[in-house]
């Protein structure tokens, strides 16, 4: 089972990593699965992979 990093207020898990290269800061955001709440994340990446935990069993 995977580990999870970071957690949305709703509870659900996920890890965010870097995909690519940009000289930027940016604002990297992806709605959570789970409440649709958006998460955002401030990085010098030109994108980023979000890992959500797919066991978790929240409301939607």
């Amino acid at each position: 089972m995977p580990t999870y990093s970071e957690k949305c207020g709703c509870g659900q898990p996920y890890n965010v990593s870097k995909d690519g290269d940009y000289p930027m800061k940016d604002v990297l955001t992806r709605k959570c699965p789970s409440c649709g709440t958006m998460l955002s994340i401030k990085a010098s990446w030109l994108d980023a992979k979000w890992d959500f935990d797919t066991d978790f069993k929240g409301s939607k």
